[in-house]
This record gives C-alpha cells, structure tokens and sequence, in this order.
C-alpha cells in the first residue's frame, strides 16, 4: 500500500493537493479548515474507490462534497478493524471509524442503491506525528509494535 493522494480543505472552502503533509497529533493535518473531531481527524479513502467515484455519474448527496484527506493505492478496507495502527509515512494513526453515515435526503439512498463512502471510508486519530508525502509506504502495525522505521 502506498499514498497517492494528500488533499485538504483551506479557509476559504478550496480543496489542495500536497506533495507532503505535517500531520500532528493533536491538530490533525496542518492547515485542514475546520478542524476534525479528535477521533476522526483524519479520513482514508482507497484509490480504487476514489476512482469509482470520480468516473462514475451518481447522485449522492455527499459524494461530490466529500474529498479524503489521505487516498491510499492497493488499501483493502474489509482487511482493516477498528483500532488497527497504521504507518503512513512518519506517522502512526489507528483506526477510529469505517464507513460514513449517508444522510436521509440523499437521493442515492432513497432509491436503495449503495454509496460507496459507506464502508469505505476510514477515520483515524493520529498516535505519531510526522510527515506524510505521496508514495509513502502504508504498513498495517501488529498490535505490540509501537511503530516501524519508515526506511
């Protein structure tokens, strides 16, 4: 698994894409406006998925509002449990959430067709702070494992 995208939403509402990211423990990514809740601080989606939205034509109330801070190439959200640590770059971030909550108006799920944000997205909360940059390698932490050299 590898970064391939770093995004992030400025004051004025215009979503940037990075080369690299300082991610800090207790403000989430640096310069993300508004901030995220602590648990949810940063949100994961896979490439693939990315992909699917992109080139598809649906008509999801979030779907063309919601952007991913970290898009991740080869990342299998049905392998990855709540409380899981990852490395990604110099950071580690554990698991707080997967899926996003579809709202009731939104047309996609009122004619009973599944969202692809609703199982795979993932929110994490950072554990390390540290850089993130595209092509940074993602590890899955065993649980004993604090972190991992990024080298």
């Amino acid at each position: 698994m590898k970064v391939v995208a770093l995004k992030l939403k400025d004051e004025d509402g215009h979503i940037d894409y990075l080369r690299q990211a300082i991610i800090d423990k207790e403000l989430g990514m640096i310069g993300e406006f508004p901030k995220r809740e602590k648990n949810r601080q940063i949100s994961i989606l896979s490439e693939r998925i990315r992909n699917l939205i992109d080139e598809e034509e649906f008509e999801g109330l979030c779907l063309f509002r919601f952007y991913e801070n970290i898009t991740i190439k080869d990342l299998e959200v049905k392998n990855i449990e709540i409380g899981q640590r990852l490395q990604i770059g110099e950071t580690v971030q554990e698991v707080t959430a997967i899926g996003k909550r579809c709202f009731k108006e939104c047309k996609l799920i009122q004619s009973g067709e599944t969202c692809n944000l609703f199982m795979n997205v993932i929110f994490t909360k950072i554990i390390k702070s540290g850089f993130v940059k595209i092509d940074d390698k993602v590890v899955s932490l065993p649980s004993t494992d604090r972190f991992i050299s990024n080298k």
